[in-house]
């Protein structure tokens, strides 16, 4: 009894607060990572992008590309665990807990 109150209070909180989190958090990051490339790429060819590194200063237009495709690394690896946990959420949902 006690077990099932829990689980379909789970499933409640996860449906109404995880899955929409998770997902606007996969799509924000995946477009994230192509932006990042395409300005990358924009700004080594001279269009004026800014890139800062806070109080470090800001990137110098050789190094804009790699600098891009480290962060669009890490925002595609980010936006890879957010979808996993989204589809293992939503299966939680649909199937129970084993």
């Amino acid at each position: 009894m006690i077990g099932n109150i829990r689980t379909y209070l789970a499933k409640f909180l996860i449906s109404l607060v995880a899955l929409p989190v998770l997902s606007v958090l996969s799509l924000g990051l995946w477009i994230s990572a192509g932006l990042s490339i395409i300005a990358g790429i924009l700004r080594t060819f001279g269009v004026k992008i800014m890139m800062g590194l806070g109080e470090f200063g800001q990137v110098p237009q050789i190094l804009s590309l790699p600098f891009a495709m480290v962060f669009s690394a890490m925002f595609l690896i980010g936006a890879f665990y957010s979808w996993k946990l989204f589809k293992k959420s939503y299966e939680f949902i649909k199937t129970g807990h084993k």
